[in-house]
């Protein structure tokens, strides 16, 4: 049995701090889809006697004419369904506040200290670090991605060297839609927008230069068997090669950008810290070197956002805590990937 995480306490008390305001937010939300029932049922009421009464009225009162019939029960409709739009906007507005208040407190109260205390000297937000443009230039995500949604960010120097790093998900909403890339913060909602989810986990950008003459993709290849795919292996754009390691080769992709038919050799070191990477983790990891520098990603997995307010109804302390631990383990990697460079 797995020993219980050092920051679960630490995180348990604070979630208790802000658990009066979770219990309004829920509270909030049951009230919204209770008033959602009612004006459906009452709408679908309003509607059908709304009908019978134009129509009643008209034919009684002014005219049984079939184009004034026509044009009463028209006229009923549209103000039942402009009635119903407006309720409809009040009753999905219900809520919102509490929402505010509650992320609100989550970060502060919360988030915020518990990254401190994984990461004691270092600095720490609930902002992204990365736009969409940032994240691209990384090359290791397809360009239709146009969903962005970020937790926290953190920064500072990994053995003199900066770095910045984002726990975020990116995706696509549809295939071929045309959407303008926008980046999404943690106080936003995802419930229809989680068609193509390609990646969830931590995003590092390692300020070092390229140590190859060209751009390189250091992939594990768990991606290729879930439903979802991993965009770095199947890009149009991209092709895939081999270390001339078999034992490398048959753990990691090697992906280089169409065009390039012959690999630069892989330096040993770089070989053997995917290894200890994946070790280290205990996830899939991934690593690309472009001109704009040296990028890691940690892959949590297809499903929870890491350090997310949503989705915290079952062992929220416990999740938390083992999302910290994943966090807590970035700067050492970071330290290790420098010396790599470094003998590269």
């Amino acid at each position: 049995m797995d020993a219980p995480s050092p920051f679960l306490p630490a995180v348990r008390s604070r979630l208790s701090e802000i658990e009066v305001l979770r219990q309004r937010e829920e509270s909030a939300a049951r009230q919204s889809l209770l008033l959602l029932a009612a004006t459906v049922i009452g709408g679908i009421a309003l509607l059908g006697g709304g009908t019978i009464g134009a129509l009643w009225l008209m034919g009684n009162f002014v005219s049984r004419r079939t184009f004034a019939l026509i044009g009463s029960v028209v006229f009923t409709w549209v103000l039942i369904f402009f009635a119903g739009y407006q309720a409809f906007t009040r009753i999905f507005q219900t809520g919102d506040a509490e929402m505010h208040d509650l992320r609100r407190a989550f970060n502060d109260a919360v988030l915020i200290p518990s990254l401190h205390d994984a990461l004691p000297g270092f600095e720490v937000t609930s902002d992204t670090l990365f736009d969409h443009d940032a994240i691209r230039r990384s090359l290791l995500f397809h360009h239709n991605h146009n969903r962005i949604a970020h937790t926290c960010g953190f920064s500072g120097l990994a053995g003199g060297v900066p770095f910045r790093a984002s726990v975020f998900r990116i995706a696509h909403r549809k295939p071929g839609a045309v959407l303008q890339p926008r980046a999404r913060s943690n106080a936003e909602s995802w419930s229809n927008e989680r068609l193509g989810h390609f990646f969830s986990g931590i995003f590092v950008h390692l300020d070092f230069r390229n140590p190859f003459p060209v751009t390189v993709r250091l992939a594990d290849p768990v991606y290729e068997k879930n439903p979802f795919g991993f965009e770095t292996a199947r890009a149009v754009n991209v092709v895939r090669s081999k270390s001339g390691d078999p034992a490398f080769d048959e753990a990691f992709l090697l992906i280089l950008d169409q065009g390039q038919t012959t690999p630069p050799p892989i330096p040993k070191p770089l070989r053997r810290l995917c290894f200890e990477l994946r070790q280290h983790f205990g996830l899939p990891v991934f690593l690309s070197f472009t001109e704009t520098g040296v990028y890691l990603a940690v892959a949590t997995g297809d499903g929870r956002l890491p350090m997310q307010l949503e989705r915290l109804d079952e062992s929220p302390a416990e999740t938390l805590a083992s999302e910290l631990e994943i966090i807590q383990k970035v700067p050492a990697a970071l330290e290790a990937l420098r010396r790599a460079l470094a003998a590269a």
